[in-house]
């Protein structure tokens, strides 16, 4: 009986035969078992696939706002695609350029309040504040990272 064990162990074909000398327990057992594995195979495969869709799409219903202000900024890092809005309430602008505090591109004149949208692009790309000193002398420069 003991020899039939560990043959079955090896051979699941015959703890699932009919003429198998196991207990209907341990037939279940393994049936249960082999299901188990098989569905966790399947969860494994979908579940990048899964949490990929759901962050994209958590990341296209949540808009990005930068409240735009005289504070230095830490890097940060969007897909290309983003839409990231500044907003201001005091006097500002908004430039970008490649390198920080280079005013390449005017994106909105220095006004009282505002907001510019802009959307990112592969590569790095420095937001400034083209306002008197804002930029070199209180830092008012983010680098935004589009991959």
């Amino acid at each position: 009986d003991r020899l039939q064990l560990q043959s079955s162990t090896f051979y699941p074909q015959q703890v699932l035969s009919s003429g198998s000398h196991l207990p209907e327990a341990a037939k279940m057992r393994f049936f249960l078992l082999a299901l188990v594995a098989v569905l966790a195979m399947f969860s494994a495969l979908s579940a990048p696939v899964a949490a990929e869709s759901a962050s994209r799409k958590l990341l296209a219903a949540k808009p990005i706002i930068i409240t735009w202000s005289l504070n230095p900024y830490v890097n940060r890092r969007y897909r290309v695609g983003t839409k990231v809005t500044f907003k201001w309430t005091s006097f500002h602008g908004l430039a970008s350029g490649k390198t920080k505090c280079a005013f390449t591109r005017i994106l909105a004149k220095d006004s009282p309040g505002g907001s510019k949208t802009v959307t990112i692009t592969r590569g790095i790309t420095w937001y400034n504040c083209p306002t008197g000193q804002h930029c070199r002398r209180s830092g008012q420069a983010l680098r935004i990272e589009g991959y």
